[in-house]
C-alpha cells in the first residue's frame, strides 16, 4: 500500500471512531433514560457493551495503520 492510501485509511478510521463515540454517547442517554423511566435496561447495556467492544475493535485498527505509516515513513527517508 502507498502512502496516501494509507492517510486515507486513518482519516476514514479516525473518522468511524468518532461516529462509534457518538452512538456509544447516544445509547448511554437512552440507557439512563430508560432507566429513570423503570424500564429493563439490560438488552441496552448489552447493546451498549457492543459498541464499546466495537470501539476498542476500530481503536486497534486505527493502531495498525498508524504503525504502517510510520514504518512507510521510515523506509521513504532512507531512499
Amino acid at each position: 500500500m502507498d502512502i496516501e492510501l494509507e492517510l486515507k485509511a486513518l482519516a476514514k478510521a479516525e473518522e468511524d471512531l468518532r461516529h462509534a463515540d457518538e452512538r456509544i454517547l447516544r445509547q448511554e442517554h437512552l440507557t439512563e433514560e430508560m432507566r429513570r423511566d423503570g424500564h429493563d435496561i439490560s438488552i441496552a447495556l448489552d447493546l451498549l457493551l457492543v459498541l464499546q467492544e466495537t470501539r476498542e475493535a476500530m481503536l486497534d485498527h486505527r493502531e495498525l495503520i498508524v504503525a504502517n505509516l510510520t514504518r512507510m515513513m521510515g523506509q521513504r527517508r532512507r531512499l
